[in-house]
C-alpha cells in the first residue's frame, strides 16, 4: 500500500468536493426554485391584473360618475326649494333632477354588479400576494444560506490548498509527476484504490493479470487503471 500517495488522493477528493460545493452550494437548489416560484407567481399576477385592473378602474368611474350625478341632483333640489320662478323652468328642473337621481341609482347599480365580478378576483390577488410573500422569504432565506454555504466552502478550499504542499512533497517527484498528470485527467484526483477487482475511481473492473499484480506485489507497488487512468495500489 502506498500511503502517500493515497493521502494525497484522500485529500484531492475532498479538494474537489469543496471547489465544487464553493461553486454549486447546495442550497442553491432551494433558492433556483424559490426564485422560480416567485417568477410563476409574478405570470399569474400579471394575468389575473389583465381582467382584475380594469374592472377596478370601471367601478372607480362609475363611482365618480354616480356620485357628480348624486351632487348635481342635489344643487337642483336646493335651487327647487328655494325657486320662486316660472312654473315650466320648475318642472324642466325638476325632470332634470329626477334624470340624475335615476341616472345615480343605475350607475350605483352597475358598480355594484362590476364589484360582485372584481370581488373573487380581488381574494385572488391577495392570495397570491400572501403566496409571494411566503415565496420571497423561502428565496431570501435560502440566499442567505448559499452565501454560507458558500463562505465555508470557499475556506474549507484555501485549508486544504495550504495543506496540499506537505502532502506533494512526501512523493518522489516521478511518482509525483504522473499521479498530476492523472489528476488532470481525472476531475482532480489521480489515484485510487483497487477495491474488489474494481478501480475505486472510476469502478470500472480492472484486468484479472493487474489485480493479482497489484495483490501479490511488493509494497508500493503502483498499476494505472486501463479505463480512467488513474494510478492504482491496493
Amino acid at each position: 500500500m502506498n500511503e502517500p500517495l493515497l493521502a494525497l488522493a484522500d485529500h484531492d477528493e475532498a479538494l474537489v468536493r469543496a471547489r465544487h460545493e464553493a461553486l454549486h452550494p447546495p442550497f442553491a437548489s432551494t433558492y433556483e426554485e424559490a426564485s422560480e416560484t416567485l417568477a410563476a407567481l409574478a405570470a399569474r399576477k400579471r394575468e389575473l391584473d389583465s381582467l382584475r385592473v380594469p374592472l377596478d378602474e370601471r367601478a372607480a368611474s362609475l363611482d365618480q360618475e354616480a356620485s357628480a350625478a348624486r351632487d348635481r341632483s342635489a344643487v337642483i333640489a336646493a335651487k327647487l326649494t328655494a325657486a320662486t320662478g316660472a312654473a315650466r323652468e320648475l318642472t324642466a328642473m325638476e325632470a332634470e333632477r329626477t334624470h340624475l337621481a335615476e341616472r345615480a341609482s343605475a350607475l350605483e347599480d352597475e358598480q355594484l354588479e362590476v364589484l360582485e365580478q372584481l370581488e373573487p378576483l380581488e381574494d385572488a390577488d391577495a392570495a397570491l400576494r400572501e403566496q409571494a410573500r411566503a415565496a420571497m422569504a423561502a428565496r431570501d432565506a435560502a440566499a442567505s444560506r448559499v452565501d454560507e454555504e458558500r463562505a465555508a466552502a470557499t475556506a474549507e478550499v484555501a485549508r486544504l490548498e495550504g495543506e496540499r504542499p506537505g502532502l506533494t512533497a512526501a512523493l518522489d517527484a516521478g511518482l509525483l509527476a504522473r499521479y498530476e498528470q492523472a489528476a488532470r485527467h481525472t476531475g482532480g484526483v489521480g489515484a485510487a484504490r483497487l477495491v474488489d477487482g474494481r478501480c475505486g475511481g472510476c469502478r470500472v473492473t480492472v484486468p484479472a493479470a493487474i489485480a493479482d499484480h497489484l495483490l501479490h506485489g511488493e509494497d508500493g507497488l503502483v498499476e494505472v487503471c486501463d479505463e480512467c487512468g488513474r494510478l492504482l495500489v491496493r
